[in-house]
C-alpha cells in the first residue's frame, strides 16, 4: 500500500470514529438527572476515552503528516530555487551551435555548478542522453546532447 493510499485510509478511520464518537454523545445522553456516581463514573470513562482517542490522532497528525508536509513544501523550494536555474543554463549550453556532436559532461557539471551525479539527473530531466565523445588526445570521454538535436537511432 503507498502512501498515499495509507493517508486515505487514516483520514477515513479517523473521520468514522469522531462521527461515532460524536454521534453517541450527542444522541446517547439523557435528559434524566441522576445522582447514582455509576453513571458519572460511566461519563468520566467515556470522556477519557474520547480523549485519548483525539490526543492518539493528534500525535499521529502532528509527528507524521507536519514533518512530512515540511519535506515536500522545501523539495519544491529547492527545486524552484536552484534546479530550474541550472536545467535553464544547461539546456543553452546544449542548444549551442558551436557543439553540434554534444558537450563534455565535465564542462557542463562545473558551469552549471553540480556534481557529476546531480547534472546527470538534471540532464536525464531535460531529455539528453549521455554520448561518448574524443577529447583532444583522442580518449574516449562522456557526453552529453539533447535528444531532439541528435535523436537515439544516430550515434
Amino acid at each position: 500500500m503507498q502512501d498515499g493510499e495509507k493517508n486515505n485510509h487514516i483520514k477515513k478511520y479517523s473521520l468514522f470514529i469522531t462521527f461515532v464518537l460524536f454521534t453517541f454523545l450527542v444522541f446517547g445522553q439523557t435528559k434524566v438527572e441522576s445522582t447514582d456516581s455509576s453513571f458519572k463514573l460511566l461519563d468520566s470513562l467515556i470522556g477519557g476515552f474520547i480523549g485519548g482517542i483525539l490526543g492518539v490522532i493528534g500525535t499521529i497528525l502532528s509527528s507524521y503528516y507536519g514533518p512530512r508536509k515540511l519535506e515536500m513544501w522545501r523539495m519544491k523550494q529547492k527545486e524552484k530555487k536552484h534546479d530550474q536555474p541550472r536545467k535553464k543554463l544547461l539546456k543553452q549550453m546544449l542548444n549551442d551551435n558551436r557543439f553540434p556532436n554534444g558537450r563534455r559532461l565535465s564542462t557542463l557539471s562545473r558551469v552549471s555548478g553540480t556534481s557529476l551525479d546531480e547534472c546527470r539527473s538534471l540532464l536525464i530531466e531535460l531529455d539528453a542522453r549521455g554520448i561518448t565523445l574524443k577529447d583532444d588526445l583522442g580518449n574516449e570521454i562522456e557526453g552529453w546532447v539533447l535528444i531532439e538535436n541528435r535523436p537515439l537511432n544516430e550515434e
